[in-house]
């Protein structure tokens, strides 16, 4: 679990960074990604994006308006939540199967 929180707070450290060399790379029907808004904000802002990308809720109200805030955030979708999801399943099934044989034999 401190893993998979650890990666949503460094996807959210990228998107920090990458708004702030360039505002227009996120946008928030709100405004509230602006140049002016506070740091502590923004911030906020974008660690909620980070989260709802990478447990695939999609409930964020900010969307990458470039090539680099979509690349990170297709990055971030594929690799740690569908790849996440798939290894859990995959070891679900792993355990299930075996308790499934021992209580055959």
């Amino acid at each position: 679990f401190c893993l998979y929180l650890s990666k949503i707070l460094a996807f959210a450290d990228i998107y920090l960074l990458i708004f702030k060399l360039n505002a227009s790379q996120f946008s928030h029907p709100n405004n509230l990604l602006m140049a002016e808004a506070n740091y502590r904000d923004t911030a906020l802002i974008l660690l909620n994006y980070s989260a709802s990308i990478q447990t695939l809720t999609g409930i964020s109200s900010v969307t990458p308006r470039e090539i680099l805030g979509e690349l990170f955030s297709a990055v971030q979708v594929v690799l740690i939540g569908v790849g996440y999801g798939v290894f859990i399943l995959s070891i679900a099934v792993l355990r299930f199967s075996q308790s499934d044989n021992r209580s055959s034999h």
